[in-house]
């Protein structure tokens, strides 16, 4: 996520980005929702589903490393900056970042471990997962325009050809060594 949302920060400014931002809270709050209604343990017992999201998660990833490869070798005008970049549609942004934080099956481990060490007392519960949820959300949020005004800060520096393609070589490598770890896990 943190890969996407500066890659869509470098090509779109951070403005863009929030339609994915949007996406990758959306899937947050659903495997949220799933956790709370205690869907999660149904889910981890059926081993095939959780290889089918792996599975779906790992294609994802690997397709984002191979545009990221493209993207390296199509430098328009001797370089990137803003604005020279064809536009994608809110809606294209809003499904990547639902997409990959929907193929990441750890969120669903996650909140399943993590938030129950939090949530101790059973008449308090519905009270504390959602204290908890919500403050996940707006820091997942924040951080993720963190990443994003990164990703815009940094494009300026690829008006340069060699670093474009640095850059864009290293998110496919960074993001074809997420889906290797992803696979074997």
């Amino acid at each position: 996520m943190v890969m996407l949302l500066m890659n869509i920060g470098v090509e779109y400014g951070t403005k863009k980005t929030m339609s994915a931002q949007l996406g990758a809270s959306s899937a947050y709050l659903i495997s949220l929702l799933i956790f709370a209604v205690g869907l999660t343990s149904l889910i981890q017992s059926h081993i095939i589903l959780v290889k089918f999201v792996q599975i779906v998660g790992v294609s994802y990833i690997i397709y984002l490393a191979y545009k990221q490869w493209i993207t390296a070798n199509h430098i328009p005008n001797g370089g990137v900056s803003m604005g020279h970049i064809a536009e994608v549609s809110t809606f294209k942004l809003y499904n990547r970042g639902l997409i990959t934080g929907l193929s990441n099956p750890k969120s669903f481990v996650m909140f399943s471990t993590v938030i129950p060490q939090f949530t101790n007392n059973p008449s308090t519960r519905v009270v504390d997962v959602s204290i908890l949820s919500i403050t996940f959300l707006i820091l997942q949020f924040l951080s993720g325009v963190t990443y994003s005004i990164f990703g815009q800060y940094v494009s300026s520096l690829l008006t340069n050809e060699k670093y474009h393609k640095m850059l864009y070589r290293t998110m496919s490598f960074l993001l074809l060594l997420v889906a290797i770890l992803l696979a074997v896990k």
